[in-house]
Parts: C-alpha cells; sequence; structure tokens
C-alpha cells in the first residue's frame, strides 16, 4: 500500500474527521502484529486517538509537536507490559510517525 493512499479527491481532508478510528485504522493494522491484534490495536488507537492526536492537533509551536511525536515513538517501541501487550521495532515505529505526519498533513495540520 502506498503511503499516501488515505488521500482521495483532494489534497485537504475535512478536519472534523481527524480523529476518526477509519483514518488510523490501516496505519495501526500495518503497525501491529497479527498475533497481538485486536487487543493490541484497540490499545493503541485509544492512545493514539485519545492522548497524542489532540496534543499534535492543538500544539502551537513545534517544539510541543516534537515532544509529542516523541513520546509516541518511545511509547511505540517500549517493551511489552500486561498492560501494553505490543512493541515495535525502531524502524518501524518511525515509519509509523512517517505516515502520521502525512495524515495529519493531509488534514491541514
Amino acid at each position: 500500500m502506498h503511503p499516501n493512499s488515505y488521500l482521495w479527491k483532494s489534497d485537504k481532508l475535512d478536519k472534523s474527521s481527524v480523529l476518526d478510528h477509519e483514518t488510523w485504522n490501516e496505519l495501526i493494522d500495518r503497525t501491529i502484529e497479527v498475533q497481538l491484534k485486536p487487543f493490541g490495536s484497540e490499545l493503541l488507537m485509544t492512545r493514539l486517538t485519545g492522548q497524542y492526536l489532540p496534543v499534535l492537533i492543538s500544539a502551537k509551536n513545534s517544539e510541543t509537536k516534537e515532544k509529542a511525536w516523541g513520546a509516541l515513538w518511545s511509547y511505540l517501541t517500549s517493551p511489552m507490559t500486561q498492560s501494553k501487550p505490543f512493541t515495535v521495532s525502531n524502524e518501524l515505529a518511525s515509519q509509523f510517525l512517517e505516515e502520521a505526519v502525512h495524515i495529519l498533513e493531509s488534514y491541514g495540520y
């Protein structure tokens, strides 16, 4: 799948749908290993749309955005625990962030 496949018809998408799960499902599905689904995917969706994306969307400066991206990368790559049943490689986490940046840019953020 091409990283920009979530773009269609126009360069900018409706900002009101930026937190919709459909927007992020495909990216999360490519990130979480099959054997760790569905709980790992659901947990990442909850954290992404409930914690990290709201901060990134409302960030007023690049320093705040960098901290949020760094926190998300750390969350993705941190070891599995009983409450976080997944982890991803540094490379996959970097790809996830890169695609997430493109998605947010497509919404005008």
